[in-house]
């Protein structure tokens, strides 16, 4: 179980890098950071939720983008699932990834890999789902 704490202080560290390149676009109204808990098969789901601004919006309404990662703990391995989705329930980006409970250098990496991607991507993303640009 600590080891899970652990990767959940990884994840949050890595999103709160993130926040200011999303909170920094002007098409940004609000961001959220949110973890859900299921303790009884040890997984836990972090989300950064981009609430973009109303005025903005093309005809597809699509209104918040959604970074989740999702982790569980299976046999000392951990399985970790990110994902990029708009509201729509599209999926823009993502990966899977098992590895050793132990290896945290490993984890962080890929996480971060994950966010710089979405980040180099996120621009020409916006422009599918704004008026403007």
């Amino acid at each position: 179980m600590e080891r899970l704490k652990e990767i959940s202080r990884i994840i949050d560290k890595v999103f709160n890098a993130s926040l200011d390149f999303f909170q920094s676009k002007d098409s940004t109204k609000k961001i959220l950071l949110t973890t859900d808990r299921v303790t009884s098969n040890s997984t836990d789901t972090k989300h950064l939720e981009i609430l973009l601004k109303e005025e903005l919006l093309n005809e597809n309404d699509i209104d918040l983008l959604t970074i989740e990662i999702s982790y569980q703990l299976i046999k000392g391995r951990i399985d970790i699932k990110g994902e990029f989705y708009g509201s729509d329930g599209i999926i823009l980006n993502e990966f899977n990834k098992r590895a050793d409970i132990k290896a945290l250098d490993d984890i962080e990496q890929t996480v971060t890999s994950f966010l710089e991607e979405i980040k180099g991507q996120y621009d020409e993303i916006l422009k599918k789902f704004l008026q403007q640009f």
